[in-house]
C-alpha cells in the first residue's frame, strides 16, 4: 500500500521537530551554564594580553 504525501509530511515534520528541540535544549543549557559559571564553579583566573 502506497503511503500518502500527508503521511510522509507528518513523519518528516515530527522528526525535524524532535531534532530541533534537542538542539534548542542543548544550546539553552549551555548558555545558562556559561552565563552562570561563577555560581556553578567559582574559580579565580586572570587573563594576560600583550599588544601586537
Amino acid at each position: 500500500m502506497k503511503k500518502s504525501k500527508a503521511y510522509w509530511n507528518r513523519l518528516i515534520h515530527r522528526d525535524l521537530a524532535c531534532f530541533f528541540l534537542g538542539l534548542i535544549i542543548a544550546f539553552s543549557a549551555s548558555g545558562i551554564i556559561l552565563n552562570h559559571r561563577v555560581d556553578i564553579d567559582p574559580q579565580e583566573y586572570t587573563v594576560q594580553t600583550d599588544a601586537i
